[in-house]
């Protein structure tokens, strides 16, 4: 099973289907994840901010992530990132 690991706005994109969320209990803590499918492949889908979605990288609880990737059967993790700039001078 493949996991991704994205930020806020990734359970937005149409591509996923049946998605269904869960919480994970984990001996790091609860992870918040979500299964379903891209294409017929079986996905699950952990937002690194959680519900937070103003949650600084510091606080994120990464071992709760990848500690329910590990009980969900997950093979492959994919890691999603975006970029921006608080600077309209810089071209993105």
């Amino acid at each position: 099973m493949i996991g991704i690991i994205g930020g806020t706005h990734i359970l937005d994109s149409e591509i996923f289907s049946e998605m269904k969320k869960l919480d994970v209990k984990t001996p790091y803590g609860n992870a918040e994840a979500n299964i379903g499918y891209i294409g017929g492949i079986k996905v699950v889908v952990i937002q690194r901010h959680g519900k937070e979605k103003n949650k600084p990288p510091h606080r994120i609880n990464h071992s709760a992530n990848f500690y329910a990737f590990k009980l969900m059967g997950v093979n492959y993790v994919i890691g999603m990132s975006s970029v921006g700039s608080l600077r309209d001078d810089i071209s993105i």
